[in-house]
């Protein structure tokens, strides 16, 4: 929920935004007319999945402008400037994930693991400065946790 001067908006799955107005009872949708992802990964794709709205964490009325809104979404902010008719994907430079785990090895502290959401494992071999990712067959993307053995850390 979030609330401007005289409203309160919500929203559902896919983006669908509702407002209800000061002393009304009745939730009204607003009409989406677009969305602009630029050439982000997660744009919407016909029939494919929809990154947009599918997770709405946060929803933000600018104080200064009614028409002015802002929501995280998975790992992306939007923005609209005309009370939600049409957002704009503004994550410039900001876009995270999830690291679940970094482990380093104690018997060569320059070997540093992480574990993340959605990018499966990635390997250091210079301290953590780089880290390259390593895939194994037959692995889900989300690797949650990590382990070594301290007599076989390699």
């Amino acid at each position: 929920l979030a609330a401007g001067r005289d409203f309160i908006l919500t929203a559902s799955a896919r983006g669908t935004f509702y407002r209800l107005e000061c002393g009304q009872h009745t939730w009204k949708k607003i009409e989406r007319q677009g969305v602009d992802t630029g050439d982000w990964f997660g744009k919407m794709m016909p029939g494919e999945f929809q990154h947009f709205g599918a997770e709405v964490g946060s929803i933000v009325v600018d104080p200064n402008d009614d028409d002015h809104w802002f929501f995280t979404d998975w790992y992306a902010m939007f923005q609209t400037f005309d009370s939600g008719k049409n957002w704009r994907l503004t994550v410039d430079g900001i876009e995270g994930t999830v690291v679940h785990q970094l482990l380093q090895d104690p018997s060569d502290p320059a070997v540093v693991h992480m574990s993340m959401a959605d990018n499966a494992y990635f390997k250091s071999t210079d301290g953590g400065r780089t880290f390259r990712q390593i895939k194994f067959p037959g692995v889900c993307a989300n690797v949650k946790d990590l382990a070594l053995s301290p007599k076989l850390p390699a």
